[in-house]
This record gives structure tokens, sequence and C-alpha cells, in this order.
């Protein structure tokens, strides 16, 4: 389940309030730059609404917590298993992946051109073959 939240969007300040717990506010508000800590803000809108998607659990049943690696983690009030998670947040727009199974990742990227040495520094061989030699393909 893929979910998204964006500044300014239909209720994403309103569903914040609604949505995450005062343990999660005070966390978000712990710590970076007040624009960071928006986004981080977004990214747990986000999160909810794909966790709550998924399990049809209401958003104030469990919490976005990062492990010690900083991966989040939805964590259930009752216990219960939580899907895997990831999000991703830059300039004002997240987004939340939520899966029963694997592990989920996702990314927002702006999609720009790249030296060849960004396809060699952070793809692996078996990615560097999906792109076939076209550096469009890299980014």
């Amino acid at each position: 389940m893929v979910a998204r939240a964006r500044a300014g969007g239909n209720g994403d300040k309103s569903d914040a309030k609604a949505m995450l717990t005062e343990a999660e506010i005070v966390a978000l508000g712990a710590r970076g730059t007040p624009k960071r800590q928006e986004d981080r803000r977004l990214g747990r809108v986000a999160a909810k609404r794909a966790v709550g998607a998924l399990t049809g659990q209401a958003p104030t049943d469990f919490e976005i917590h990062n492990d010690q690696t900083g991966q989040p983690r939805a964590v259930a009030a009752d216990g219960r298993s939580m899907p895997a998670l990831s999000i991703s947040h830059r300039d004002g727009e997240a987004v939340a992946i939520a899966t029963r199974t694997g592990h989920p990742g996702i990314d927002l990227e702006v999609v720009e051109p790249r030296p060849d040495s960004f396809a060699e520094t952070w793809f692996r061989v078996e990615e560097r073959k999906w792109t076939q030699g076209d550096a469009r393909l890299e980014s």
C-alpha cells in the first residue's frame, strides 16, 4: 500500500493532529530545522495512511518509530504484528509504502543527469545491468 502527504495538501496538517500521538509529535519536534520537522511530520502522515489502509487500524492504534538503524517501524499499541514500512520525504512532500511481506523501499528523488561515477558508486552490478549503459536510466 502506497500513500502520500503534501504540505498544504487536503487536510494534511489537520490529519497530522488527528493521526499522530502526542509522543510522536514530541519526537518529531525534538530535532532538526522546522522544515525538516515538517517533512518528517508529512512522512509520518503518509505512513499512517499506508499502514491504516493495509490493516484497517485507526492511526491512533499504532505509532511510527525509528529503530536503532533509522528504519521506520509501525508499533501497535496492543502488540500485534505490523507491516514493514519505508518512508521518503523531500521539500514538502512525502510518500510511504507498507507491506505485509518483504522489505519495502520507496524514495523521492529528483531525476537529473548524473556522472558515470554515480552508478559505479551507488548501484550494484545487477542494477547497472538494468540500465544497459543508458545514463538516463541510472538516475
